[in-house]
């Protein structure tokens, strides 16, 4: 998801910034999530966070063992936060990812209210 840049400082170190494959993903997620959730339902640029706090994830990913699979838990838990669809990562109480090769997208992520258990 980052790199250190080089040749760029903030504070005691290099400063970290989102891969090109990073910014590429958010990019398209901007683009083809809005219209899953209109078919759903759900507010598109809602103003306040749809999903009530506290809030499980669980995602499934159809991706090769050359990759980990963990590592997508915080893009996804950022991307939900920037699109208000929860209200902080903080928040979440749950999550889980599996790896499904036949998922017929390259991802799906499901977010539901989830109280303390």
């Amino acid at each position: 998801l980052f790199v250190e840049a080089a040749g760029k400082t903030k504070g005691k170190g290099r400063q970290r910034v989102k891969t090109k494959e990073y910014r590429a993903w958010i990019e398209h997620t901007t683009w083809t999530v809005p219209a899953q959730l209109r078919r759903q339902g759900v507010p598109v640029n809602p103003t306040a966070p749809i999903i009530r706090r506290p809030f499980g994830i669980s995602i499934a990913v159809n991706i090769s063992h050359r990759g980990d699979v963990t590592n997508r838990i915080k893009a996804l838990e950022d991307f939900l936060v920037e699109r208000k669809i929860v209200d902080g990562d903080q928040w979440c109480n749950h999550a889980s990812i599996e790896r499904v090769p036949d998922l017929p997208a390259e991802c799906r992520v499901t977010a539901y209210h989830r109280s303390w258990d």
